[in-house]
């Protein structure tokens, strides 16, 4: 039978092909055959020998697989690719961004356990999703009095404070009585609650602590006094 030139009919993944011959003089003759594939890295071969003429066809066997990525957040370098190719893989992936957070590394599960992604080696064939771990940054909060003066510093996490009542407004130190001024009423007020006249919520001990030694006892009261009497005091500080 004279053929025409054969129609390969490759296997999706390259593994087994037919091919198959049409009579050149009555296409309705056809013969169909298997071929010997053999595979040299990512490029399959295929070769049939019919009618004493022997045939060959290549099919690539590289294939695109997806990558997500789950940022939490974050916003992705513009380098890190979409895909990635099965015979080159990803050589390396850039660290992504969030404000007040630092990269923490890609990793192949939600809870951000295990040994983190680094690069998708060649060779590898399935889509992947990767998920941006973080640890939040912290800073220093300064505490000041109304004088600008130190009182406290401490370390706290970006957003520690965000949304919530501040534990002391530290310019207004002596308002034992929460009126949202420093005056002799709030001598009168620890006093009273020294006499067990008055009970104090946190945020009052707080204030009234006016010497800033961490108790609220009659020297807050006098040191209060030496303030309202323009002594050279500073309200939430211990006197030299």
């Amino acid at each position: 039978m004279a053929a025409n030139t054969p129609t390969w009919n490759w296997a999706a993944d390259g593994s087994s092909c037919t091919t198959t011959f049409t009579c050149s003089a009555n296409s309705s003759l056809t013969a169909t055959v298997n071929a010997d594939v053999t595979t040299s890295g990512y490029t399959a071969t295929a070769s049939v020998t019919f009618n004493g003429t022997s045939y060959t066809d290549t099919k690539s066997l590289v294939t695109n697989y997806n990558i997500t990525y789950v940022l939490n957040g974050g916003t992705n370098a513009s380098g890190n690719p979409s895909t990635y190719a099965n015979n080159v893989g990803v050589s390396s992936f850039a660290a992504p961004t969030r404000e007040h957070d630092t990269f923490g590394g890609w990793y192949d599960n939600a809870n951000c356990t295990g040994t983190p992604v680094t690069s998708i080696p060649a060779g590898s064939s399935s889509d992947k999703t990767l998920y941006a771990k973080w640890t939040i940054d912290s800073c220093t909060v300064t505490w000041k009095n109304s004088d600008g003066s130190t009182l406290k510093t401490e370390q706290v996490n970006y957003g520690a404070y965000c949304g919530k009542e501040l534990p002391v407004d530290v310019k207004l130190y002596g308002d034992a009585n929460l009126d949202g001024s420093v005056t002799i009423s709030d001598v009168t007020e620890i006093q009273r609650y020294l006499a067990e006249l008055a009970d104090f919520s946190d945020k009052q001990l707080l204030l009234a602590d006016t010497n800033g030694d961490g108790t609220v006892d009659i020297s807050d009261a006098t040191h209060l006094q030496r303030y309202l009497a323009e002594y050279d005091v500073v309200l939430g500080k211990q006197t030299a």
